[in-house]
């Protein structure tokens, strides 16, 4: 069952239920009503009998006085009660099919009709469903008296009962249009809802098959949350068609770059083979040198997939960077040397960074590599390391030439590298950027490139772990 089929009968039962709830509301009301206004007409009708048993009350000098003469009683009652449906019952007798009325004194308690023997007053409770009117011997006095009249039925009266009907029939077919309504609106915004939800797994299904191509006319883009579902699927779209880009780029680089050395390599064996050239050391060493980069470009892909895909997961432990640092300097000194480049290294001796030593030491090496590298002689490449309020900073700069300021953001782009200024006689892959930074983010830190005040390239590390100072 579809999302707005299930929106749409939870909104029918509640509908229904609330609907029905304000009717039975409605009913129960309309009979409190009603029963109010019976009440009303009961008192007017009544109330000039009430002032004249008060009356009567002044003019005897009390209820038994008044009692005692039963013809004026009667008379008094029945010019009262001629053209209504109560009756006054004298004495006991066979139920009467007019309601009986009753006078009380001003305790409340029955003293007509008589019961007691004599015809004097029992002083019985009253018969529930009374109605009383107060009598007074004066229009501002106490009560000395009370008239008990049957309270009517609401629907007794045929006026009211039509009244009743009509008004019944009236919220009956109000309702039945409310309902109606709220039931179109319902369906109305179930299918509403529907449309949006099968755009969105239209879209869904169609990212599944591999369709990246954007179609604006499929999402509606909303201020609700089907609309923040709909932007969260348009950023799902792009980041999946920029992976599918970097993908095929990333083959497109990798096969043209295995192709250069594969190419070279082959043509000088062909050549040889048949016999264009002679098979000696220098073609050989030429062979070698193609075979011995392409090793080292497949090694780079290979290090490059595994920060990629395996962020370095290895165990951490403290790494004295200063000793690091220095053991990768004296390392390849010898190599920067032979290239006529003087490389140095300062910094304090007490810094340590939890981390993967081996990982950092192959970060530092990649980076002096390319410095080495790149760097004209006689040049200069400094390696600094220092702690602050930031975290660990690690810096390598050297000299001409540098780079472009362009050009500096895609230096970490895989297999990208400034051919202007660094050429591809280097032998570098340009993948050795990209690894070093992912190595520095599997550490929580950063690294970016930015001109270096020795006219080459800086390269700054900032590692925000938490550091320890020996003593």
């Amino acid at each position: 069952m579809s999302v707005g089929r299930k929106l749409f009968i939870a909104l029918l039962v509640v509908l229904v239920a609330a609907f029905s709830g304000v009717l039975y509301a409605l009913q129960l009301q309309l009979r409190a009503d009603l029963s109010q206004f019976e009440d009303a007409r009961q008192r007017a009708a009544f109330q000039p009998l009430a002032d004249a048993l008060g009356a009567a009350y002044v003019s005897a000098g009390g209820w038994r006085p008044w009692l005692a003469d039963r013809r004026a009683v009667h008379a008094l009652l029945d010019a009262h009660t001629r053209n209504t449906d109560v009756q006054p019952q004298a004495r006991p007798g066979p139920p009467m099919r007019m309601m009986p009325l009753f006078i009380l004194d001003a305790e409340r308690r029955v003293i007509f009709p008589p019961r007691g023997r004599g015809n004097a007053p029992a002083h019985e409770p009253l018969p529930p469903g009374q109605l009383l009117l107060a009598i007074k011997a004066s229009e501002d006095g106490r009560p000395v008296g009370w008239l008990a009249v049957p309270q009517r039925e609401p629907l007794a009266d045929a006026v009211v009962k039509t009244l009743y009907e009509s008004q019944l029939q009236a919220q009956w077919w109000s309702l039945a249009v409310a309902l109606l309504l709220a039931l179109a609106l319902a369906l109305l915004m179930a299918r509403y809802l529907n449309r949006r939800l099968d755009g969105i797994k239209q879209e869904i299904r169609r990212l599944a098959g591999g369709d990246l191509v954007a179609r604006p006319d499929r999402l509606v883009l909303a201020p609700d949350e089907f609309g923040d579902l709909a932007q969260h699927l348009e950023d799902l779209r792009l980041a999946l068609q920029n992976t599918e880009n970097f993908r095929r780029q990333w083959l497109a680089d990798s096969s043209h770059e295995l192709r250069t050395p594969t190419a070279a390599a082959m043509a000088k064996l062909e050549a040889m083979l048949d016999g264009i050239q002679p098979i000696q050391r220098d073609n050989l060493q030429v062979v070698h040198a193609a075979i011995e980069r392409l090793a080292t470009l497949i090694d780079d892909l290979n290090a490059s997939a595994s920060a990629e895909f395996h962020s370095f997961n290895s165990p951490r432990e403290p790494v004295d960077l200063h000793q690091l640092c220095s053991d990768c300097v004296r390392q390849m000194q010898a190599w920067a040397g032979a290239r006529g480049l003087d490389l140095t290294f300062d910094g304090p001796t007490d810094i340590m960074l939890p981390g993967d030593s081996a990982r950092l030491h192959q970060l530092l090496q990649n980076l002096l590599g390319n410095s080495i590298k790149y760097t004209d002689p006689p040049g200069r490449i400094q390696v600094r390391l220092r702690a602050d309020n930031s975290g660990v900073i690690l810096t390598v700069e050297d000299s001409a030439p540098g780079v472009s300021a362009e050009q500096l953001p895609r230096l970490f782009d895989h297999l990208y590298r400034a051919d202007s200024s660094r050429n591809r006689s280097t032998g570098g892959s340009g993948l050795g950027l990209a690894i070093a930074r992912r190595i520095v983010e599997a550490h929580g830190g950063s690294l970016s490139a930015s001109a270096s005040a020795l006219g080459g390239i800086k390269m700054t590390m900032v590692f925000g772990g938490k550091t320890t100072h020996e003593t």
